[in-house]
């Protein structure tokens, strides 16, 4: 019974596969699809459109400034950086159209200027690299930590792109590139890769020169560096002529010539300054040397919100291109410039100003106003200016006394009553110090100090100093401490002498002293 229940069993379930294998034959025969056979047909499409998918991916990565390690990273990472790559293209050809719109087509075959290019390393140097123009100048792994090198390039005039690499992706740790005075990549502290613009020029002063006339000044000529500058015959008598010249930073010679050789006749070459020539009464040549020189001017950027909107020429020439600086950062650049007046063209790419940002040059902010537009204009000074002080004094003159940036200009004693004294001073751009100073402590009994039109002590009533701060070479940075009105000509009501032990009338003051400056001062 037991084995034939077995047999019935085996007899069933042959009888189901053979049923079941049958089905299949029949739908396929009769042109029918099997739910295995339709899953997989399913599988294999998705899987041979994700392949097709990846392969035209990975062909696009290829044609990304070779980025074919990118397919081993993370998809993120692989967006990421092809961001980047685009962003670098696109400033690379803004910058490239910026040139060949200065340089024009070339076909002037203007001579290119030898540019020295310093970079200076912190840690990591080996991980700095430098591409000037796409060419190669620094490879990465060739530099050393807390070295500095420098390296000649001949550029030509006008705008250029320098693309500042690090290997390993976390910027140069504060090494930096000088060009022209200009320093590049201090703000590169993260990131594989900084772009910035720079302009190459020949870094010549523009050199202001007059030459005096007297007698036969048909006969004189000059020439600079064996440039002439002058053509003889070409001068009248008793004239003064100005010339100005693009030197370079460094020593040159004036020939001063004289056809009749007799000389200059008491005519003179002037150059910053200093007469040459004016001994030159006989022969035909006379030959002077002259420095020509740059100030070495700090200047910092302070951004807010857009900083990437920000830009900055000084005389015309690029100090930070758009689209380089960050928000609320201090950026600071060296430029070298001749002593005078200069122009800082702040710009600002989207035509809303610097929301508050500012440049600062020897102390002065310019640009907290710059509140829309797209470029504010600035006049500032390098080098000394010679600046006009007065002192008004009333009663007890003689306890009177000035301190400029803490040098004497005044000293106490040497002032009298009811007078006005005149200085100059030549002072560098910036903010400065007076201190006004009372022997007795009582003030100046209503005597003022005058800079710039703006009076400063009238309420300097008592005590022995008072401070004040004011700007030579551009605009103040605040109020000063007291403005008050010009002085009334209607004459001061009487004083109440000072408390004993000062004396209830003044001590007797020489004659009434005319207004010279006084001693020469430290400043001039």
């Amino acid at each position: 019974m037991a084995l034939g229940s077995r047999s019935a069993l085996a007899l069933i379930a042959a009888a189901s596969l053979a049923l079941l294998c049958g089905f299949e034959y029949t739908a396929d025969t009769l042109g029918g699809t099997s739910v295995r056979g339709l899953a997989q047909k399913h599988w294999w499409k998705q899987r041979q459109q994700w392949r097709r998918r990846h392969e035209r991916y990975e062909r696009f990565l290829d044609k990304q400034n070779g980025l074919q390690e990118s397919r081993h990273l993370p998809y993120a990472k692989r967006v990421t950086q092809l961001v980047q790559v685009e962003a670098e293209n696109q400033f690379l050809t803004k910058a490239k159209e910026v040139a060949a719109e200065q340089q024009g087509d070339g076909s002037g075959g203007a001579p290119c200027i030898d540019t020295v290019i310093t970079v200076t390393t912190t840690i990591w140097g080996n991980e700095v690299g430098i591409k000037i123009d796409d060419a190669e100048l620094v490879v990465q792994g060739t530099l050393k930590n807390n070295q500095e090198y420098k390296f000649n390039m001949c550029l030509s005039a006008g705008t250029h792109v320098a693309k500042l690499e690090d290997s390993y992706g976390d910027g140069w740790h504060g090494s930096y590139m000088s060009i022209g005075g200009v320093d590049y990549g201090k703000e590169f502290l993260s990131g594989a890769v900084s772009m910035i613009t720079f302009s190459a020029s020949s870094s010549c002063v523009e050199t202001t020169m007059t030459v005096t006339t007297t007698a036969g000044g048909f006969e004189m000529g000059l020439k600079i560096d064996d440039i002439e500058l002058v053509a003889q015959g070409s001068l009248a008598n008793n004239q003064v002529y100005t010339f100005t010249m693009c030197l370079s930073i460094g020593l040159h010679t004036a020939a001063l010539l004289d056809s009749y050789a007799d000389g200059w006749h008491g005519g003179y070459l002037t150059i910053n300054g200093v007469d040459y020539g004016r001994d030159f009464l006989t022969g035909t040549v006379a030959t002077h040397q002259f420095t020509v020189s740059c100030v070495s001017t700090t200047m910092t950027v302070t951004t807010k919100s857009w900083g990437p909107e920000i830009g900055l020429t000084i005389d015309g020439t690029v100090i930070i291109a758009e689209g380089s600086l960050y928000n609320f950062q201090v950026y600071t650049y060296t430029v070298c410039l001749s002593s005078g007046s200069h122009e800082a063209n702040l710009l600002d790419s989207y035509g809303d100003g610097w929301h508050g940002g500012f440049l600062t040059i020897g102390g002065v902010d310019y640009g907290k106003e710059f509140l829309t537009g797209t470029m504010s204009t600035h006049t500032f000074y390098v080098g000394c200016i010679d600046t006009l002080m007065k002192i008004t004094t009333t009663t007890w003159g003689s306890e009177a006394g000035l301190a400029i940036d803490g040098n004497e200009l005044a000293a106490q004693g040497s002032l009298s009553n009811y007078q006005e004294y005149t200085y100059t001073v030549c002072l560098s751009p910036g903010v400065h110090e007076a201190n006004l100073l009372d022997s007795y402590g009582d003030g100046w009994h209503h005597g003022y100090l005058t800079i710039n039109g703006i009076d400063y002590g009238r309420d300097f009533l008592t005590g022995t100093s008072q401070v004040h701060t004011f700007n030579v070479g551009g605009p103040a940075t605040g109020a000063p401490a007291v403005t008050q009105p010009e002085p009334s000509t209607t004459p001061l009501p009487p004083l109440e002498p000072s408390p004993t032990p000062e004396p209830s009338t003044p001590t007797p003051s020489p004659s009434p002293l005319p207004s010279p400056s006084p001693s020469p001062s430290p400043h001039k």
